[in-house]
């Protein structure tokens, strides 16, 4: 359908913003559309420039809701320092593959 390389991942992403009085960042919700990534939605927090790579923040789900609540209940009660000390440089595909095993 897609004409990618057998080792690309296609995703379609919906972007969120979480507003706490002591942080504020994004959460980056990616739905597979062609290639595998071992699941069908992924919750990704980060700060519009890095990512959290921690599974410990991380949302999976077979819907975009479930992956952003996972992502939520994961973060709720972490603090604003404890979730930016995770944020890294963008993903790779490679990283992208690796964490479909986490769950």
């Amino acid at each position: 359908m897609f004409d990618i390389t057998e080792k690309d991942i296609l995703f379609k992403v919906q972007k969120y913003e979480l507003h706490r009085t002591d942080i504020h960042f994004c959460i980056d919700i990616l739905e597979t559309i062609a290639g595998s990534s071992g699941h069908k939605f992924q919750a990704i927090p980060g700060d519009g420039i890095k990512i959290a790579t921690n599974k410990d923040f991380l949302g999976f789900g077979d819907t975009a809701n479930a992956a952003l609540e996972d992502c939520l209940s994961k973060t709720k009660n972490k603090a604003a320092k404890t979730i930016q000390d995770n944020f890294c440089d963008r993903p790779t595909v490679e990283f992208l593959k690796d964490i479909s095993k986490l769950v």
